[in-house]
């Protein structure tokens, strides 16, 4: 008995040591931080410095309002959509959609109202752009110039690949939401998930979606505590501290594959793997349109890469993404002009709308400014009018 009193207070002395130097570290790493904080200059986002923006006064004001709308809710099958948010630059409606603004334009009271719906990431949401000024906005002041009364809604969002973008007009369309034009604006989202998981035709960081469906099952309730753990940790200042500690001792590396073990790896047909898994998604849509009676239109979007005329900022941005996934994106868009042949007809590959000109474009790796958004509106009004007219 005396033994055990002994290795009781033993081990609470050892854990209540444990306790007071862990809650001194905290104290440690708080008052670190708050000095850090207080002698540091305020944060801003670094794309704040793109050249595309030209010193433009509102850049400051709009990437507040865009870390502000970042949180999202859980939408089912498309997994997320952004919260409703009223700005000065960006507007999100109760459904969680980017706000579509364009000038009324006087047209006959007969002339007929077209409903587009317009899909894609967040190049076609307006990431780093205002609401007049992202592609679907600038589509409906074209259109109106055009003399087309349109509806445009804009259904992109943060991340989205093509397959939930088609899950999201078999929602509108199972609500009775059809439109009479759908455009898709893809590329980027559907080549960079799979790069990072390693597999085709999945969402972003499905990995996370896998782990979350585990966490409350009794069989899994190991891997729920070790959850909350690990989210308990890295809520302290003192992981903070350590992980910043970290990274400037080590360097940053260099993006890579990542593997989602789950589905494996295909390394030796990722690419093409890809832009199969895209041209069925075209072919879905098509059928969807013949059954239902709307026309559809699909764009490959332009990416950094694929700029032969970089600025030097332009070129700065590609420093920090490594030789693996700029070979990713190169082979993928590769593939997507050899298939064109075989996906023509309501396929457009703008990949290359920016070949040959010098002025800034990109704002980081992926996403463009207003002005490049006003050049590829004005490319895909063209298809518009077209198809309008055979109707």
């Amino acid at each position: 008995m005396k033994r055990f009193i002994q290795a009781f207070k033993t081990t609470w002395t050892v854990v209540g040591i444990t306790l007071i130097l862990l809650f001194a570290m905290e104290i440690s790493s708080t008052l670190l931080l708050i000095i850090k904080d207080a002698y540091s200059p305020h944060h801003q986002d670094p794309r704040i410095n793109a050249d595309a923006y030209r010193n433009a006064d509102w850049v400051e004001d709009y990437f507040e309002e865009l870390n502000t709308v970042s949180t999202a809710r859980w939408k089912p099958y498309v997994y997320w959509r952004r919260n409703p948010f009223s700005g000065l630059y960006i507007n999100i409606d109760p459904k969680g959609f980017r706000r579509t603004t364009y000038p009324e334009i006087k047209i006959g009271e007969k002339t007929e109202l077209v409903d587009i719906f317009v899909f894609g990431g967040s190049t076609i949401w307006g990431n780093c752009v205002r609401d007049k000024f992202t592609i679907p906005s600038i589509l409906g002041k074209k259109l109106g110039q055009q003399g087309c009364r349109s509806k445009i809604t804009n259904f992109g969002e943060d991340g989205y690949v093509s397959t939930q973008e088609v899950m999201e007009l078999i929602i509108q369309i199972q609500r009775g939401n059809i439109p009479d034009l759908v455009i898709f604006f893809d590329g980027i989202n559907d080549t960079a998930s799979g790069f990072h998981n390693g597999f085709a035709g999945i969402t972003q960081n499905e990995w996370n979606r896998e782990q979350e469906f585990h966490l409350l099952s009794p069989s899994k309730s190991g891997s729920f505590w070790k959850y909350v753990f690990l989210r308990g940790l890295r809520g302290t200042n003192t992981f903070r501290v350590v992980s910043g500690l970290v990274r400037r001792m080590r360097p940053s590396q260099q993006q890579d594959y990542k593997q989602y073990t789950s589905f494996g790896r295909d390394n030796s047909n990722l690419e093409a793997e890809i832009v199969e898994v895209y041209i069925s998604n075209i072919r879905i849509v098509n059928a969807l349109g013949k059954t239902y009676g709307f026309k559809s239109t699909f764009y490959w979007q332009p990416v950094i890469y694929t700029k032969d005329q970089l600025t030097e900022y332009e070129r700065e941005l590609l420093k920090g993404v490594g030789e693996a996934m700029e070979g990713f994106f190169a082979n993928t868009y590769s593939l997507v002009k050899s298939e064109e042949t075989r996906i023509k007809g309501n396929f457009v590959n703008l990949s290359d709308i920016f070949a040959g000109i010098e002025e800034p474009f990109f704002i980081d790796i992926f996403h463009v400014s207003e002005e490049g958004n006003e050049i590829i509106a004005n490319r895909i009004v063209k298809d518009i009018i077209k198809i309008l007219k055979r109707q």
